[in-house]
């Protein structure tokens, strides 16, 4: 009897030393992030919010399921029919709104914006007949924004996709309100290059000393990475501070937690002919991007440190990878002797040498977005960019 109970308190306690270990464990990572993480000065999300009706007796709709198409997000409307879902990334989405005796209503165009909040009402038929009927609407975009009383300048991702820009830079000299001095620095409404605040991901990644060298990353970043992005002009909201002239906020992409995407895109100038070369600079440009579904870090990293808080949660990524290389319209070898001739060195990039050129240009953004909870998101980011003049 006396070994038998000794068992069970050496089993009781190797069970509560395993709990605690695998406490210390999460507890480690989530410390080990969290050094690596900034505090987000700027909301990176919006809002959308509304009311569900009755078409018929204009009464509110109570308990009606409210989701957002392609997402785990969502809401369901309270006594008054109101509703509201918080967190939302910026883009355009598909609210989906279902109720018990109610046919399903899917409201089209629903578009987010970072620290807005999107108004949208639905009203709802009897389902009498047709259960498994589905009305299709689509939702108005407000041509003015009673909300807003700043002077500001929103773009997407599809308006930036069709703009022909490259990177941040070249995007805000196409704004109104915006000029480049010789020096290349940008200048909003007659300000200077150091009274505009440059916000990436919720985070100000201007230098407190003057310098310029985190403001390049960010006027560095590739049109191809960003989600959104918005140039405030004046009437600065509470939350944004070391800015006079003016706020650029930039949100860059993140993955559907429903597929994985691959984009691959090239660009030459080099047409295999002489002829046709004859103003070539000798141009490369390749970038590739994959984003979707975390495959690796909820499935199989953490099961395997025994940590199962991520199971049923959404984790998603987005990877951003890009290599510019470019000469000039003068080939300088056919105007050097051997001792003169410009000898470029290799750039490294994962084990491969690649050959420089006069201007060489490598840039990498990736994005780690968990929701351990419904009211909680977590996004950990990484950029790098590299430039060499020789």
């Amino acid at each position: 009897m006396v070994l038998k109970k000794i068992k069970q308190i050496y089993e009781e306690e190797w069970v509560m030393t395993g709990m605690l270990r695998k406490a210390l464990l999460f507890a480690s990572i989530i410390a080990l992030l969290m050094m690596f993480a900034s505090l987000a000065l700027a909301g990176t999300t919006g809002k959308i919010k509304g009311r569900v009706i009755d078409k018929i007796t204009g009464e509110p709709v109570l308990g009606a399921s409210v989701m957002l198409v392609g997402t785990t997000q969502g809401a369901v409307t309270d006594a008054d029919g109101k509703f509201m879902i918080q967190l939302v990334p910026p883009g355009e989405y598909v609210l989906k709104v279902t109720s018990i005796s109610y046919t399903s209503v899917e409201v089209d165009g629903v578009v987010v914006s970072t620290d807005r909040t999107t108004e949208q009402d639905v009203t709802l038929e009897s389902a009498v007949e047709d259960l498994n009927r589905i009305i299709k609407v689509t939702a108005d975009r407000d041509i003015i924004d009673r909300y807003v009383v700043t002077s500001e300048v929103k773009m997407s991702k599809d308006e930036i996709k069709a703009m022909p820009v490259q990177n941040v830079d070249q995007l805000l000299k196409q704004t109104a309100g915006v000029v480049t001095t010789s020096e290349g620095e940008i200048i909003i409404r007659g300000g200077r290059a150091g009274e505009v605040a440059y916000i990436v991901d919720g985070v100000n990644i201007g230098d407190p000393l003057g310098g310029y060298g985190p403001l390049s990353l960010g006027l560095s970043l590739t049109s191809g990475s960003i989600q959104e992005i918005s140039i405030i002009k004046d009437g600065f909201d509470p939350e944004y501070g070391n800015a006079l002239s003016g706020i650029v906020k930039i949100t860059t992409q993140t993955g559907s937690p429903d597929k994985t995407n691959v984009t691959l895109q090239y660009i030459t100038d080099d047409f295999g002919n002489e002829t046709l070369n004859e103003y070539s600079e000798n141009y490369d440009n390749i970038y590739f991007t994959i984003s979707g579904p975390d495959p690796i870090l909820k499935n199989r990293i953490l099961p395997a440190l025994g940590l199962n808080f991520l199971e049923d949660k959404e984790v998603t990524y987005f990877m951003f990878a890009e290599m510019t290389k470019t000469g000039s319209p003068w080939n300088y070898d056919n105007y050097s002797s051997p001792t003169t001739a410009l000898n470029y060195d290799n750039f490294n990039l994962l084990g491969f040498d690649l050959p420089e050129r006069q201007q060489n240009k490598y840039n990498l953004t990736a994005n780690l977005l968990m929701k351990p909870m419904n009211n909680m998101k977590m996004i950990f980011s990484f950029k790098s960019y590299f430039s060499r003049y020789i």
